[in-house]
């Protein structure tokens, strides 16, 4: 039966238990759960991790500086964690107890790199939410000492002398006007760019920003290296003929089977018109000096565009792994899925602080 399934799989390893009594499979709901939880969790963080000025007061003004470029480089940073966060996953499970492991870790470091991820979708909804920074900053005007009691410039200014049997002065004093506060120009970061410089609107902010950026662009490198698996799934299902859904011999296909197929051509496809899109957003974001659709997007568009997102790449991978993990069954039996996502959650966390950038 296990030999029988694993011709479905175009890849040879498997994670199995070396004894089912004592270390049982964890069920198909706490796998997908374990996915959906760190979505949940990371997408929480992100939205509190992601807004610079939580990164300016953690980092004590280091990181978190408005208007900073540095999201088009800092998007290696969460690409390396998320690989490191895979490897470090494929080394605990290759050194569990009681388990058969036979896969390389490169192997699996890349194979979990299809994992759904949904906090930059989430960051996506905040990025183009705007923020009034502070133009100004009133300081108290030192006071005049021309204005206090008992000098002979504060007699004067409310004594004016006047000519006999008149009520004209004869040289009239103005008393100056003062104010408690004088406005002064603020020049640290949190004053509204009017020179446009950074593209950003004057008088406002948008915190989120760079963390949506370097968490997009480093989505867009891990569903790049996810086309590969994809890829390899589809090209193996077209060459056993498991396309061919005119033949009777397709709908003797374990259904978890055909799911997983489906999913992997479903990702290939709207998943590769996704990245066309993203790349040409990429491109004209970095090489544009200003971003002027910043502010001015509707909130039809980027609820379209969110949809977009969700109905694609992250879709397609649900439906490959909803139907990876029916069809393995016990071929696929990873241990600590607690461990897991923890692992997950912290690396991804820490790559969306530091990727919001200097």
């Amino acid at each position: 039966m296990y030999l029988e399934i694993q011709l479905y799989f175009p890849w040879a390893w498997t994670i199995e238990s070396a004894d089912l009594t004592t270390h049982k499979c964890p069920s198909v709901s706490s796998l997908l759960g374990t996915f959906a939880a760190v979505n949940g969790v990371v997408s929480l963080l992100a939205v509190i991790f992601g807004h610079r000025l939580v990164i300016k007061k953690i980092t004590c003004g280091i990181c978190g500086k408005r208007g900073s470029r540095a999201w088009t480089w800092m998007w290696i940073v969460p690409v390396g964690l998320q690989l490191a966060a895979n490897a470090f996953i494929a080394l605990l499970i290759k050194k569990s107890d009681g388990y058969y492991a036979d896969f390389k870790i490169s192997e699996l470091m890349l194979f979990l790199v299809a994992r759904p991820r949904l906090s930059w979708i989430v960051l996506g909804a905040f990025a183009f939410k705007s923020q009034k920074a502070k133009s100004e900053r009133k300081l108290p005007k030192s006071p005049n000492p021309n204005s206090y009691p008992g000098t002979p410039q504060a007699y004067q200014s409310t004594h004016s002398l006047t000519s006999y049997g008149s009520q004209t002065p004869l040289y009239p004093i103005e008393s100056p006007q003062t104010s408690a506060y004088q406005p002064v120009s603020d020049f640290d970061d949190e004053e509204a760019d009017r020179s446009g410089e950074y593209g950003f609107h004057s008088g406002k902010d948008f915190p989120w920003w760079s963390a949506f950026m370097s968490q997009f662009i480093g989505e867009f490198i891990l569903q790049i290296i996810t086309l590969y698996i994809m890829g390899r799934t589809a090209h193996f299902a077209t060459n056993h003929g498991y396309y061919k859904i005119y033949q009777k011999s397709y709908w003797k296909i374990p259904a978890a089977a055909r799911m997983m197929y489906s999913g992997a051509l479903y990702y290939l496809v709207a998943g590769s018109l996704f990245l066309i899109c993203a790349f040409l957003f990429i491109l004209y974001t970095m090489l544009s000096s200003r971003i002027k659709f910043i502010g001015k997007a509707s909130s039809l568009g980027i609820f379209s565009t969110l949809l977009v997102l969700l109905i694609s790449t992250w879709m397609g991978s649900w439906i490959f792994w909803a139907g990876f993990v029916k069809l393995a069954g016990t071929l696929y039996c990873p241990p600590k899925l607690i461990h897991q996502g923890v692992i997950w959650t912290f690396f991804s966390t820490i790559g969306i602080l530091l990727g919001t950038g200097l």
